[in-house]
Parts: structure tokens; sequence; C-alpha cells
């Protein structure tokens, strides 16, 4: 049964479980494993920045050098994370290469029109907004040709120009639960004019790894209760919208 080593390892671990029906003991009689060699046994990645606001889009560069190249390069990257992504451009050395972009479910993939050969540092830029603290951005390389399964890269020193050796992006500390609350309007006449007869109400939840009960609540300028709507929702840009009836339909 193929399986996949994170990341290249000189060394593997296996646990096998042995159940027989009968009184005798089972036995095993041989393992046998193959195995391909990395692509890069050397190859590091970091991302810069590491510390951002949280729910701001913002440009990273991730970092790659792929050491210990073997024989073929490479010839498609994969980024991954639980972050929506926008591909910006990739370079190699001093060169910026033209490529496909194919999204994926967790990112997005690059199919490069050549194979990287050399040992070139190689970097890699996307926007995204984070709005979960210690949000991983996962980089894995593969090579086209042989279809042997790709391979994820460690984090580590990359270039002397970035000082992460990280693939984390983080929060500050003070971060909030509920960040960047906006009002479509700030006065709220629903009276079928149509000026002012809805509201829409979007604002950032963070550090929410798992849904949430997330609940809005309007009451009129006498405090009577007018409107609720709640929803499990994880971290992400939320938005909530109210056509201005109450609970019988009324405005």
């Amino acid at each position: 049964e193929p399986f996949l080593s994170p990341v290249p390892r000189s060394f593997i671990e296996l646990q096998v479980n042995l159940i027989s029906s009968e009184f005798d003991g089972p036995t095993l009689k041989s393992l046998e494993i193959e195995f391909f060699d990395p692509i890069a046994a050397g190859a590091l990645a970091e991302i810069s920045p590491t510390v951002v606001v949280a729910g701001v889009e913002t440009e990273f560069t991730y970092s790659l050098f792929p050491g210990g190249l073997r024989d073929g390069g490479f010839d498609r990257i994969e980024v991954e994370s639980s972050a929506e992504m926008s591909f910006v451009s990739l370079r190699v050395g001093e060169s910026e290469m033209t490529l496909t972009l194919v999204p994926t479910e967790r990112g997005f993939r690059l199919d490069l029109p050549r194979a990287i050969v050399d040992e070139n540092l190689v970097e890699l830029r996307f926007r995204t907004a984070v709005f979960v603290d210690g949000t991983r951005f996962d980089l894995f390389i593969a090579d086209r040709s042989t279809g042997i399964a790709r391979q994820r890269v460690d984090a580590g020193e990359a270039s002397a120009d970035v000082d992460s050796e990280s693939s984390v992006v983080r929060l500050p500390p003070a971060t909030p639960v509920l960040a960047t609350i906006r009002l479509s309007t700030s006065v709220l006449t629903p009276n079928s004019d149509g000026v002012n007869d809805r509201l829409e109400v979007t604002f950032d939840l963070m550090n929410a790894l798992a849904p949430r009960r997330v609940e809005l609540t309007i009451f009129d300028l006498s405090g009577r209760l007018v409107w609720e709507n709640a929803r499990e929702t994880a971290a992400g840009q939320q938005r909530f919208e109210w056509s201005g009836q109450d609970a019988g339909g009324d405005r």
C-alpha cells in the first residue's frame, strides 16, 4: 500500500498488528519496502512576513532553496493552507517564470514550462488574509515526468535575505475575536423608499478553528427586539444582511 513520507528522512518506523483466529500465533515471514529518492534531499523553504495584522490582505513571499537536487529536477510547485490564497508571481533566480496556475482544494498548483534543475533561489509570491493564529502554509515540489508522489519541503533557512525559517504565520497576541465591524449604513429607515431600507453587517471572526455560534441581534430605539439571526461559522470574514422587516414581516 503506497504511503508518503512528509519530507525526506533517513529512517522509517513501521507498526505491524498480527491477528490470528487459530491457536497458533501469527508469523510475519517477510516485509518488502520500495522507496524513491527525494527530489531535493536538502530543500528548505521559509515564508515572510511571519506576523501580520488579522484579517488584512497581505502579500507573502515563500522562498525555496532546492538543495540536493537530483537529476531531472522538478517542474511542479504546490502550496496548501487553510487560508484562501491568490497567486501573484514566481521568480527563479533573476528571472520571472511564466506558468500554468491550477486552483486546488486547499490552495494552488503551479505547472512550470521547464524543470528547475539548478539550485537557484525560487521566490513565490501570493496574497491572502490570515484569520487564525499559527496558520500553516505547506509547500510541495514534484516531477511530473516520473509520476512519483510529491515531496513536502521542510521549513528552514532558504534565503539570506529572509529571517523566518518558518512556514507558519502568527497574529499579534492582542488580536480580538471580532474585528473590523462594518455597517452598510449608520442610520436605518426601513420605510420602503429605497434609501437605507436594508442593513448589511460584515466583520472578521478570528481564531475560531471549529465552527462557533455567532448571533446578530437588532433592537429599535425603544429597546424592543426586532430581528435576530444566528449561524455556526469558523474564522474568516462574515456577513449578515437584514431586510428591515421584523419577525412578523412589518417594517
